[in-house]
């Protein structure tokens, strides 16, 4: 998951300097490499004491889920500094609740991973029909990779417009 959406990073990245355009490219990257069918990047947000984790195996259905759902929900409550979890299937993400001087978004994140290899699902995709939760970065990196493109496509056909430019020289066309 990235920490800051794709349009103001490379909207910001100049100011940054070159290692911050680096990083912006290195996120649109990532990105762009899991998206579409049999995603396997988790979606992780944290943040003053809360955490949304995608969870691997929530269909939403089935006795298989229910346990995955009860067995998530009872091991995180039992966590000492965890004041409330619970299941939001719509969105395949366990919701946390801790206490930060207790515990962190990365002992959350390692109990929903051992409780995935315990119902075998910790080798599943992430669906992609799933609704993109507020957090999600992905949509605005798409959207600005569809931009650049886009502005990109534009430049180069109105340079060659403006220049008078066959698309192909006369000598690419014909071969004798």
């Amino acid at each position: 998951m990235l920490p800051i959406t794709a349009l103001t990073g490379l909207v910001s990245a100049p100011s940054r300097g070159l290692n911050g355009l680096r990083l912006r490219f290195a996120d649109i990257t990532d990105v762009l490499r899991d998206t579409g069918d049999g995603r396997g990047g988790r979606r992780v947000w944290a943040r003053a004491g809360r955490a949304h984790v995608e969870v691997r195996g929530l269909t939403g259905h089935g006795e298989g889920h229910e346990r995955l759902v009860q067995e998530l929900e009872d091991a995180l409550r039992q966590v000492a500094g965890v004041n409330w979890a619970g299941v939001n299937a719509a969105l395949g993400q366990v919701l946390v609740d801790f206490d930060e001087d207790r515990l962190g978004p990365d002992e959350v994140l390692k109990l929903v991973e051992r409780v995935e290899e315990a119902h075998g699902t910790d080798g599943d995709a992430f669906p992609t029909s799933r609704p993109q939760p507020p957090f999600a970065s992905a949509p605005a990196t798409l959207a600005a990779t569809a931009l650049a493109a886009d502005c990109l496509g534009l430049m180069t056909a109105t340079i060659r417009r403006v220049a008078m430019r066959p698309a192909l020289s006369p000598r690419c066309g014909s071969r004798r």
